[in-house]
């Protein structure tokens, strides 16, 4: 998924992407919400795209987590 927030605006879209199948056509979700809520949407998606992201990087290469875990006590 891929967050994209629309400036100017009280809209943010969320977009699928599917990496393991490049031709499938993507979904595009418009959210609208008054400007607090949507900062809070697009602060907590934000922190579970990540995540899911750096969850994905991990079980591809499991050596970044032990190097994230030097960086993190240095």
């Amino acid at each position: 998924m891929e967050l994209e927030e629309v400036e100017g605006t009280n809209m943010f879209i969320i977009h699928t992407v599917d990496t393991t199948k490049p031709s499938k056509p993507r979904q595009s979700f418009m959210c609208r919400a008054p400007e607090i809520r949507r900062k809070h949407w697009i602060t907590t998606l934000s922190t579970i795209l990540k995540s899911q992201q750096e969850f994905g990087a991990f079980l591809e290469n499991p050596s970044l987590i032990k190097h994230r875990e030097v960086n993190a006590t240095a």
